[in-house]
C-alpha cells in the first residue's frame, strides 16, 4: 500500500495532556474540555498537542489492504483510541467511533481542494439545543407521545455543513409599468384620476457572502430556513474545532450551486430596485436583467444541529442554526390525539346544549 493511502487512513484526535482523555469543543464556554478530568483548554493550547494517531501502524496497513471488501462509496479508518475500524461514507470528515465514542477527525478528508477556508464553531451546545427544541414543542398539543422522549432527543446530531460563500458585483436593470391614482375633490364632485407611467431603474450592487450549502444529501430549503449566520464569528479553519461533532465535505461544486446564488442575487436586486417605486400605487415588471461578475468563492463550514423522526412511515427532518439557535422543520401530528380532542369537544358542546335546553 502506498504512503499516500497510509496517510489518508489515519485519524486525528485531541488528547488531554493531563489524563489522556478525549477533548471536545464546549460551545457554551468556547473552550475545549476533557470529559475525564474536567480540564479546559483554549484553542491555542490544543493546537500544540493535536496529533495524528496510528502512524505507520500495522492496523493501518491491514485496513488499506482490506478496503476491497467494502463498496466503492465507503471507506474505513482506524480509531486512535480503541483501534476499531470506523466505516464511513466518502464525504464524511469527522465522526464518533461507534465502539468507544471517541471523537475523530479523518485525516486526508479535508486537505487540498477540500480544505475549508473558514469555520464558525458551534455556539449552541447540545443542552441548549434540546432546550430550544422543547420550547418549540410546548404549544404543539398534537405531537405524538414519544416525540420528546429521551430516545428521540438522543438522535440530535451536531454537524458542520459545507457551504460555498459567493462575493460578487452585480449590475441590475428593471423596466416596469406603474400606475398612480390621484383623488381630486371639488365643490360638486369627487374624481379619481389614474396616471400610467413607463419606468426603468438601473443600479450596481456588491454582494458579500451569499451562502449556498454544498452537500447533496442536505435539504437546501431547510438550510435556507435557518439563515442567517453572523459572519463576524468566522475563524480560520482548524481541525480542532471538529472534535465532538460530525462533519461533511462538499460534493456539490461552485458551478452546480451558481444557479441558486444567481437566483438569490436576482431576487435581492429586484427587491431593492422595486423599493424605488414606493410612491406608485401599483407596479408591473415587464423585464429584468441581472449581470454577475467579479465573483469570488470561499469554502466554509457552518454549524447545524439535526434531528430526524419517523412517524407512520414518514420521515420528519429538523435543523437548528448552531450559532443562533434559529429552528426550522415540519412537526408530525398524532391523529389519535386530534380525534380524542375532537370527541371531547363534541361531548362538551352536546352537554352544554342539553343543559341549556332544560
Amino acid at each position: 500500500m502506498s504512503d499516500r493511502k497510509n496517510r489518508e487512513n489515519r485519524t486525528v484526535t485531541l488528547k488531554c495532556p493531563g489524563c489522556g482523555g478525549e477533548l471536545i469543543w464546549n460551545a457554551e464556554a468556547a473552550l475545549f474540555y476533557c470529559s475525564w478530568c474536567g480540564s479546559d483548554y483554549t484553542e491555542g493550547e490544543t493546537s500544540a498537542f493535536a496529533e495524528p494517531s496510528g502512524e505507520d501502524s500495522r492496523e493501518n496497513d491491514k485496513a488499506g489492504e482490506d478496503t476491497g471488501k467494502y463498496t466503492s462509496d465507503a471507506d474505513y479508518y482506524v480509531c486512535g483510541s480503541c483501534g476499531a475500524e470506523i466505516i464511513c461514507g466518502p464525504n464524511t470528515a469527522a465522526l464518533f467511533c461507534c465502539y468507544c465514542n471517541n471523537p475523530v477527525a479523518l485525516k486526508g478528508r479535508l486537505e487540498g481542494d477540500y480544505r475549508p477556508d473558514m469555520i464558525i464553531p458551534f455556539q449552541v451546545s447540545r443542552r441548549q439545543a434540546e432546550a430550544i427544541f422543547r420550547a418549540q414543542c410546548i404549544k404543539r398539543h398534537f405531537l405524538p407521545r414519544d416525540f420528546l422522549s429521551d430516545s428521540t432527543l438522543e438522535k440530535m446530531t451536531g454537524l458542520y455543513v459545507p457551504f460555498w460563500l459567493c462575493d460578487c458585483d452585480t449590475d441590475a436593470y428593471i423596466i416596469a409599468d406603474a400606475t398612480e391614482v390621484v383623488h381630486k375633490v371639488d365643490k360638486k364632485k369627487s374624481v379619481l384620476i389614474t396616471r400610467t407611467y413607463n419606468i426603468d431603474r438601473a443600479a450596481r450592487f456588491k454582494y458579500m457572502g451569499i451562502p449556498a450549502d454544498s452537500s447533496a444529501r442536505i435539504s437546501d430549503e431547510l438550510m435556507d430556513a435557518i439563515e442567517p449566520y453572523d459572519y463576524r464569528f468566522f475563524r480560520e479553519f482548524e481541525k480542532i474545532f471538529l472534535s465532538g461533532y460530525f462533519c461533511e465535505r462538499y460534493d456539490v461544486d461552485k458551478r452546480q450551486v451558481f444557479p441558486r446564488v444567481k437566483k438569490r442575487v436576482e431576487e435581492g436586486a429586484g427587491e431593492m430596485l422595486l423599493a424605488e417605486f414606493r410612491q406608485y400605487d401599483s407596479v408591473k415588471i415587464k423585464s429584468q436583467k441581472t449581470r454577475i461578475y467579479n465573483s469570488h468563492w470561499r469554502y466554509v463550514l457552518l454549524p447545524v444541529w439535526f434531528m430526524t423522526y419517523t412517524h407512520h412511515g414518514k420521515r420528519y427532518s429538523f435543523a437548528m442554526n448552531g450559532q443562533t439557535g434559529k429552528f426550522a422543520g415540519e412537526f408530525p401530528v398524532s391523529w389519535f390525539k386530534m380525534i380524542l380532542c375532537g370527541t371531547a369537544v363534541a361531548i362538551a358542546v352536546g352537554v352544554a346544549c342539553y343543559l341549556g335546553a332544560l
